[in-house]
């Protein structure tokens, strides 16, 4: 904006266009520009003004190298600190029941046993008291057998611990790189990448077949309900679990409509799985 003596045109047009009711310009205490005859501090920076107040430690890096072709010369990079406060904070994660941890057999069996060894005290009681006496097996039973885990905002229901170790490997990764942008640490973390996207498309799929392999209508709406909650905002995640007769997943979008069109409208599933369909009824569907 000025040059060693005085201000210059360049600086004199920025000023002249610049609006302060916006953008403040501030100036560092140490000097900006070294040279062997001297130094000044002609190196400004132009903030807005709603975080000017949140400025602080306004400082030059003094032992930057200056790269200049003449000796001990050069501008100095200011430094500053932005105070930020956050003043939302994210929802803490619950303790929540893993569902996929519990042995049925064994958590059925708990809850039957803790019932007939009160049947006397549950056939005399109110129907309040005998509901009681079932939460309180359910309970114990739940307790015992299942096991509890931390679930937030970020919970992903495909998540599993092989993921984890995998995205630990690309954090550690990518700190790495960070300190050391050597080209072996870049080979080592996009490998890292690779691997962790590959496994967690993986896990992802697995998921969808799991939960879609047994549906019904009603069922699958809910769930297609839930999973474009979940889903949709992230494309790389989107998977078509849609198979064909011979098991192969089907992408093809003109395939999948035709899938569903057979199976929900021309009751094509009812005519392979079903014998006391009414044949007349067929035709209609």
């Amino acid at each position: 904006i000025i040059g060693v003596i005085k201000l210059i045109m360049h600086g004199k047009a920025l000023i002249n266009q610049l609006n302060f009711q916006d953008f403040t310009i501030v100036n560092s205490k140490e000097p900006t520009f070294l040279s062997v005859n001297g130094q000044s501090n002609i190196d400004f920076m132009i903030v807005s003004n709603s975080v000017e107040d949140l400025l602080s430690d306004l400082v030059t890096d003094s032992g930057v190298e200056l790269f200049s072709g003449a000796p001990i010369r050069g501008h100095l990079p200011i430094e500053t600190t932005l105070r930020i406060d956050c003043s939302t904070s994210p929802p803490p994660a619950k303790l929540k029941i893993d569902i996929s941890s519990i042995d049925w057999d064994k958590w059925t069996d708990h809850v039957e046993t803790t019932l007939e060894s009160g049947k006397l005290k549950f056939n005399n009681s109110t129907a309040d008291e005998q509901w009681q006496l079932i939460d309180s097996a359910i309970h114990g039973a739940t307790t015992k057998y299942a096991t509890y885990k931390k679930s937030s905002i970020h919970s992903k229901p495909f998540w599993t611990d092989k993921l984890t170790k995998a995205s630990q490997v690309l954090r550690d990764a990518k700190k790495l790189y960070s300190k050391r942008n050597t080209i072996s640490n870049k080979a080592a973390l996009d490998s890292a990448k690779e691997q962790f996207d590959t496994m967690r498309k993986d896990e992802c799929q697995k998921f969808i077949l799991e939960k879609t392999s047994n549906l019904n209508v009603a069922q699958s709406q809910k769930f297609w309900k839930d999973f474009n909650r979940l889903f949709t905002k992230k494309s790389n995640n989107k998977v078509d679990p849609m198979r064909s007769d011979n098991g192969d997943i089907i992408t093809d979008p003109s395939k999948i409509e035709d899938t569903l069109f057979d199976s929900f409208f021309a009751g094509k599933h009812k005519k392979e799985k079903s014998t006391n369909c009414d044949s007349a009824l067929i035709p209609l569907l």
